[in-house]
């Protein structure tokens, strides 16, 4: 038995509710962060165009669902001249803290305060500093829904973008 798919189709029953196909099921944080890792490290494509946006836009920038820290040295590469780095698993910021401390061109700048860790989630978290960038890579596919992505988009505009 299917449900409708919003356009008078019908979707697989298998189809409804996927993205909550693990809810209730026990997690290993160390092992998901790591899974993180070996599927995300591989990608670097995309560290162009965040060089370029904080190239574009100088100052600091907050790194919202930063996740292991897999942007920072494309953003320092860009000229941020300070990183805040945003995330609600503490296993992906603990493994941001080994990223750092295994590469120089990362350890000296968080040594000497350019980059800030803090775990929040990106939808409730208060700071009382303003961004040059606001950068939310992957994010919004795990708010709750469209309505939930606009409000939290517009308090982070609101709150954190410098005019």
């Amino acid at each position: 038995m299917g449900r409708a798919d919003g356009r008078g189709g019908r979707r697989p029953a298998e189809a409804v509710g996927l993205s909550d196909i693990l809810a209730g099921q026990p997690t290993d944080a160390e092992l998901l962060a790591e899974i993180y890792d070996l599927e995300h490290d591989t990608i670097d494509e995309d560290l162009a165009f965040y060089r370029e946006w904080a190239r574009r836009a100088p100052g600091n920038v907050i790194d919202l669902g930063c996740g292991s820290g897999r942007l920072f040295e494309a953003l320092l590469a860009g000229g941020a001249k300070r990183i805040v780095g945003i995330d609600r698993s503490p296993a992906l910021l603990a493994r941001a803290e080994r990223r750092m401390e295994g590469h120089v061109s990362l350890r000296d700048p968080r040594a000497r305060g350019r980059i800030e860790l803090q775990v929040g989630d990106v939808r409730r978290v208060r700071r009382p500093d303003r961004f040059a960038l606001a950068i939310l890579a992957g994010v919004l596919s795990h708010l709750d829904g469209p309505e939930d992505a606009l409000r939290t988009l517009q308090r982070l505009s609101d709150d954190y973008i410098q005019d």
